[in-house]
């Protein structure tokens, strides 16, 4: 079964990604994307989500 998250447990982690494809059809133009992490933390007290932005890059 294939999760759109990696759960883990403990006081810091991290998340890595390389390799992957981004496919862009139909731009005239300059584009740029940046990549996110939407980090849901969820303790006994309480629970927070907090989304960190990459730095933008060019497509083009």
């Amino acid at each position: 079964m294939h999760l759109p998250y990696i759960q883990f447990r403990g006081p810091s982690g991290s998340v890595t990604w390389k390799n992957s494809t981004i496919a862009l059809s139909g731009c005239a133009g300059y584009a740029q994307a940046r990549s996110f992490v939407r980090v849901e933390v969820d303790t006994p007290r309480a629970r927070e989500i907090v989304v960190f932005w990459g730095q933008p890059f060019s497509l083009g």
